[in-house]
């Protein structure tokens, strides 16, 4: 990929440019990654028993499973799942309100294999990390789980969530109990990404530990999480185009004396080259660019220190910077935003993708 760099130090832009950023100051927030960000839901996961449902042992409930990579130690301080039983859109809520056991069990890299090996059988190992309690939220709110918050380190892990159905003897306000079901979706992403996570190989289970796994569906979960204050991180800080947008993600943190990988992916057909701007600035609210041929699209980026040209790829274009290892750029936000060229999109012939700001650490 070709590069632009304006004549100027990275030590003194550093100094410059942080006067006017906005976003990525301080440690990153608590947030949430979820599976699809809005849900898609195109079945349920139908359950073996009948309401009310035999309790655990005899049935522990429904399962979602996934893999997780950790890049940095985080703190896990819940999670949430999408449920039929929330009344989605066309049916009626059947257990709104209804609290029932979940437990979230961690195997090393992956769930494939270990799906059908429970807890202390031979060959199984899953460990317990988390028993907490789901409450059934009224849709088209996500029902969350509350755990005690748990360190998870950085790693690989096979991921099982175990939703045991809702009784009476669990909660004595329960209404309708019975086993819950899951909200799944068709043919699930292969990866979904931040700066610290990385989910992948969803699929669920009617009966966990049991029944044969999913291989086509993925239920809707989030995990929200707080990482490390001093952990180097990036994050999205809005949209560019409406329509036929582009994305932008960094591949890696920006880790100090490392090299910054910035990839542009969801190129619309005909897109001929990528540009991406890496900057000190930001735009708050960002830049309504329809006054310059890009109607509906934003400007996100304040400030333009570092330009890459790079070529189109269906499989992403890549732009790179070296980030020197010095102390004193600790701290440092930086700001990115890529577009791609598409002749005859807009008057201007280029559609520009979501930004995305970036901590130094």
């Amino acid at each position: 990929m070709a590069h632009c760099r304006l004549p100027r130090s990275f030590f003194a832009a550093a100094i410059m440019g942080s006067l006017g950023a906005q976003d990525c100051l301080g440690p990153m927030p608590t947030t949430t990654l979820r599976a699809s960000d809005p849900y898609v839901a195109n079945f349920f996961l139908a359950s073996p028993c009948s309401a009310p449902c035999p309790l655990p042992p005899t049935y522990t409930g429904a399962s979602l499973l996934f893999d997780l990579a950790v890049d940095a130690p985080i703190t896990v301080d819940g999670l949430e799942v999408q449920l039929y039983d929330e009344g989605v859109p066309g049916t009626t809520p059947n257990q709104v309100g209804n609290l029932g056991e979940a437990k979230l069990y961690l195997c090393p890299t992956t769930w494939a294999g270990q799906a059908s090996r429970a807890p202390g059988s031979p060959g199984a190992t899953w460990v317990l990390a988390a028993v907490g309690v789901y409450t059934v939220t009224l849709s088209p709110a996500a029902s969350p789980i509350a755990v005690a918050p748990f360190a998870l380190p950085a790693g690989q892990y096979g991921v099982l969530l175990e939703l045991a159905p809702t009784n009476l003897n669990f909660h004595s306000a329960n209404v309708n109990v019975g086993a819950v079901h899951p909200l799944l979706e068709l043919a699930p992403p292969a990866l979904r990404q931040d700066a610290f996570l990385r989910l992948r190989n969803r699929s669920a289970q009617s009966s966990a530990f049991v029944s044969t796994p999913l291989v086509t569906l993925g239920g809707n979960l989030g995990i929200t999480y707080t990482p490390d204050p001093m952990a180097a991180y990036w994050r999205v800080t809005g949209e560019g185009c409406t329509s036929l947008a582009p994305g932008l993600f960094a591949a890696n943190r920006p880790v100090l004396g490392t090299v910054l990988q910035l990839v542009t992916t969801d190129q619309p057909a005909g897109t001929t080259a990528v540009l991406t701007a890496i900057g000190l600035a930001n735009l708050p609210g960002g830049l309504a660019l329809d006054g310059y041929g890009m109607p509906a699209c934003t400007l996100r980026v304040g400030s333009f220190e570092w330009w890459f040209l790079g070529a189109a790829s269906p499989g992403g274009t890549t732009a790179t910077l070296p980030l020197p290892g010095a102390a004193v750029l600790v701290g440092l936000p930086l700001y990115a935003q890529s577009a791609v060229v598409l002749p005859g999109s807009n008057p201007a012939g280029l559609l520009v993708g979501n930004g995305i700001c970036l901590q130094l650490h």
